[in-house]
C-alpha cells in the first residue's frame, strides 16, 4: 500500500503556474508520491493515521517542500544535473531518481518539524565535584 502524497497538484500550480499547461495529472501524482516517499524517508515520519490511508498532523510547509521537489524535477531535463552555456558542457545524473533532492534549507526545516536531531554534539564531563550532580 502506498501512502498518500504530502502535497497536491494544487500545491504545484500555486508555486509554478507556468508548468500547468504541460503537466499531465497522472505524471504529477506519481512525482508527488515519489517526492513524498523521499521526504518521509529523510524525516523518519509518515504523517498518516494508524491505517496509513489519511494524512494526519502534517506540519505547515511540508506540502510546499514536496511541491518544490517536484517542480525542480520537472524543470530539469531528465538525467541532466548540470548545464553550462559558455564552452557548452553537460553533466548527467545517474538516474531519474537523482532529480529529486532537498536543499540544505529544506533539510534543516524538515529536521525541525520532524523533531530530528540536528547533528552531533558533546557533553563535557570535566569539572569540580558536584559538576555532574555527584558529591565527592
Amino acid at each position: 500500500m502506498s501512502l498518500p502524497a504530502l502535497a497536491t497538484i494544487t500545491d504545484i500550480s500555486d508555486r509554478a503556474p507556468d508548468l500547468m499547461d504541460s503537466l499531465d495529472a497522472n505524471q504529477a501524482e506519481a512525482l508527488l508520491g515519489d517526492a513524498s516517499a523521499i521526504l518521509r524517508s529523510y524525516a523518519g515520519r509518515t504523517w498518516t493515521n494508524d491505517d496509513g490511508d489519511e494524512l494526519e498532523g502534517v506540519p505547515d510547509g511540508i506540502p510546499g517542500v514536496v511541491a518544490l521537489m517536484v517542480i525542480r524535477a520537472l524543470r530539469v531535463p531528465e538525467g541532466v544535473s548540470q548545464e553550462t552555456i559558455g564552452n557548452y558542457s553537460v553533466a548527467y545524473a545517474s538516474g531519474a531518481s537523482d532529480r529529486f533532492y532537498l536543499t540544505k534549507t529544506e533539510k534543516a526545516f524538515v529536521r525541525r518539524v520532524a523533531s530530528r536531531s540536528t547533528g552531533a554534539f558533546s557533553i563535557s564531563t570535566y569539572g569540580e565535584p558536584g559538576y555532574l550532580g555527584e558529591d565527592e
